[in-house]
């Protein structure tokens, strides 16, 4: 199965200059809605799961979940995303990461994928113990609820008993284990939201390669230009050999597109030229231009 990769002129010429995709952390990325609506979701699902324990406010869970991601212990997670689309020839995916024109989607495949989001870097954390590295968003309201139900909810009524036991008895063992559990909470609402979108955004048919960041100290966090704010990003290094299809885009000259794009496949040294054949390497978009 393929997966497409949306990008301009200049992210494809980055792309196969550095042989690195960017990973952007998931909070500055197009709509800033899209996590909260996740976590509210999340804290329906917990207010719901949750409405006998009385004791809630003062564990500071029962608050909102907004407020427990903005503690001290959650401030060192970042979650950076490369985002995917099953559909590599989609109007609103041109609209949204193409907009002027002279756009890119390259084809992946999904087992490599899984592999490139599975290589750890340096203070990176594994997935909250999940194995896979790509997950495929999730805009229907009985997946999302069933994947709050699986993943967030036995690690918050982990949290919730072991409070009650501390209630019982004083341990410092016991509170170390509780303030590790409010930990792997805050990871796990992270990931899981991250894997969460509006129903209006499910004909983009996203996935998302997803990597939690805990130390910041041990590797390069890079920085470029969003609309409002600085966009932070990590570098992921992988071989552009891995690309076995780019669709080009809407675009006036589509054949002139085609050449230049013949002439950076020649260029291109062995170990990083796609295996294909270049007329199977590329094709063009169906998509109609809109100006």
């Amino acid at each position: 199965m393929y997966l497409y990769h949306y990008t301009d002129i200049k992210g494809l010429l980055g792309i196969f200059k550095n042989n690195k995709f960017w990973a952007s952390e998931i909070k500055y990325l197009n709509d800033t809605r899209e996590f909260s609506y996740a976590l509210d979701l999340i804290q329906e699902i917990h207010d719901e799961e949750f409405a006998d324990r009385k004791n809630n406010m003062a564990l500071g869970i029962g608050g909102t979940l907004h407020d427990l991601l903005k503690t001290p212990i959650s401030g060192v997670l970042g979650v950076f995303i490369i985002s995917f689309s099953e559909n590599g020839d989609q109007l609103s995916q041109w609209r949204g990461y193409c907009p002027t024109g002279g756009g890119f989607s390259l084809g992946l495949e999904m087992n490599y994928l899984n592999t490139l989001g599975q290589s750890l870097l340096p203070g990176e954390l594994h997935s909250s113990g999940m194995p896979d590295s790509i997950y495929r968003c999730l805009y229907k309201h009985d997946e999302q609820k069933k994947l709050i139900s699986k993943t967030v909810i036995p690690v918050i009524k982990e949290y919730y008993d072991s409070h009650e036991i501390l209630t019982i008895k004083q341990s410092t063992n016991l509170k170390r284990t509780k303030y590790e559990i409010f930990d792997r909470i805050v990871k796990q609402i992270k990931l899981s939201a991250s894997q969460i979108k509006h129903p209006k955004f499910q004909e983009e048919k996203e996935w998302r390669v997803i990597k939690i960041i805990e130390n910041f100290n041990y590797f390069k966090l890079n920085f470029r230009q969003g609309s409002n704010s600085l966009i932070p990003y990590i570098e992921l290094p992988f071989s552009t050999s891995e690309i076995e299809k780019i669709v080009i885009g809407p675009s006036s000259n589509q054949q002139l597109v085609s050449e230049s794009l013949y002439m950076l496949y020649q260029s291109l040294e062995n170990e990083n030229k796609p295996r294909n054949l270049f007329q199977k390497w590329v094709s063009l978009s169906e998509v109609p231009l809109v100006v």
